[in-house]
């Protein structure tokens, strides 16, 4: 993943494109039914590329007994008390403390304003150090949801990744909670699966809004991300299989949701006030990224201001976003922008996570899907400036002339 990027000299540039001819017509075909999706009026997407949306299933586990934690006690010991299945409600208050959740199909709730806070002392757990900061101090989670024996590689860049689960923790939901400024992220999920991570507002976390790691699964739905004086990443997704963010509001991060995650779904999010929106990292295949909102960039993101990056991602489907406001200095901002990942380090950017894992040598990004999104007030509607086959943008709606001209969009 690149953190810092410069786009000098792209202003003007007509994005790339696969096709010769241009839509002159004013209009658009079916985008529903069949017709030849070789014609760049063709907007129904080929079947490989279609899904559903997913399911919003509440339980997996089945339901236990239930226990209540009143303001002054402990969350913890109602957890190290609780059964497989047991549910957990969680009285208003604030409650200063670290939380490890390791026993199947704990629905841990929030009835009223619940605060978990950092405590005086942190202690060690499954999820200590998963990242880092730029002193090599090992960085602390809120909630660490964790399967067993979870084995990880060490830290090189961004976060640990896991090699190996002994056995996943299943089934765990954690619903209603606002978790605030842990050192390192408020949420982190490692060896999970069937993981429910909704309606929770997350706020300070300098690194990750929220985790998950070497999980299948997990659902993020509904929550709120934030800071009051910037973070990494609001939610980044790193998982062996199946993630859903669906319907959150992630703002005031360099990067709304990173995704490391082959298949992940991130669909009818907010994401507003980060320099990217959404950064779909080297090599990660299958990816849909639909009906997002991505507002406008705040000026300090300088040269940095993106609404979706797909760096050497592969088989992206990025459909129905309406993205507006990317506008950085110089007149670099960029709504969608495509391209070949070089995997090469420099004094200002080190290399990617994702290059390191895939040996330093990324893919070209190929046979990604641009279509039927809106674009309005970028400095750049999009940018194709990957070499990879197959790339297909068009069926948009911009006011880039470029982009116009070459065929990719039509005017609002």
């Amino acid at each position: 993943m690149k953190f810092s990027l410069t786009f000098a000299g792209l202003v003007g540039l007509a994005a790339a494109s696969p096709f010769s001819e241009h839509d002159t017509s004013g209009g658009l075909m079916r985008r529903n039914g069949k017709c030849n999706w070789k014609d760049q009026h063709c907007c129904a997407i080929p079947d490989k590329y279609k899904y559903s949306s997913p399911s919003d299933t509440k339980n997996y586990y089945g339901y236990g007994r239930t226990i209540y934690v009143k303001s002054g006690k402990k969350i913890q010991d109602a957890i190290k008390r609780a059964s497989p299945g047991d549910r957990i409600i969680v009285e208003a208050g604030e409650y200063p403390e670290q939380l490890v959740i390791d026993k199947d199909g704990i629905q841990l709730e929030a009835h009223g304003i619940v605060r978990l806070t950092k405590p005086k002392k942190y202690k060690r757990n499954a999820c200590t150090g998963l990242t880092q900061d730029e002193k090599k101090n090992e960085l602390q989670a809120g909630i660490c949801i964790t399967g067993y024996k979870v084995q990880t590689t060490e830290y090189k860049t961004e976060h640990k990744r896991v090699t190996s689960v002994k056995r996943f923790v299943k089934g765990v939901s954690v619903t209603g909670f606002s978790v605030e400024g842990f050192s390192g992220i408020n949420i982190a999920i490692i060896g999970a699966k069937n993981t429910r991570i909704t309606k929770n507002k997350l706020t300070d976390a300098p690194a990750y809004g929220a985790l998950t790691l070497g999980s299948v699964n997990t659902v993020f739905r509904e929550n709120v991300v934030t800071t009051t004086a910037g973070g990494f990443i609001g939610i980044c997704q790193d998982n062996l299989s199946d993630v859903h963010t669906v319907k959150n509001d992630v703002s005031a991060h360099l990067i709304g949701v990173c995704v490391q995650t082959n298949g992940a779904f991130i669909g009818y999010n907010t994401l507003h006030d980060n320099c990217i929106g959404i950064f779909v990292d080297p090599g990660v295949k299958d990816a849909k990224i639909v009906h997002n909102y991505i507002g406008p960039t705040p000026p300090a993101c300088g040269k940095t201001s993106s609404g979706i990056i797909l760096d050497s991602a592969v088989g992206t489907l990025v459909r129905d976003n309406t993205i507006e406001g990317q506008r950085g200095t110089g007149s670099s901002g960029v709504g969608i922008l495509i391209y070949d990942d070089t995997c090469t380090a420099t004094p200002e950017q080190p290399l990617s996570l994702s290059c390191i894992t895939l040996g330093g040598k990324a893919p070209k990004a190929n046979h990604n899907i641009v279509i039927q999104n809106t674009l309005k007030n970028n400095d750049n509607d999009i940018l194709n400036l990957s070499k990879g086959a197959g790339n297909v943008i068009k069926c948009n709606t911009c006011e880039n002339p470029a982009n116009i001209q070459a065929g990719q969009c039509k005017k609002p």
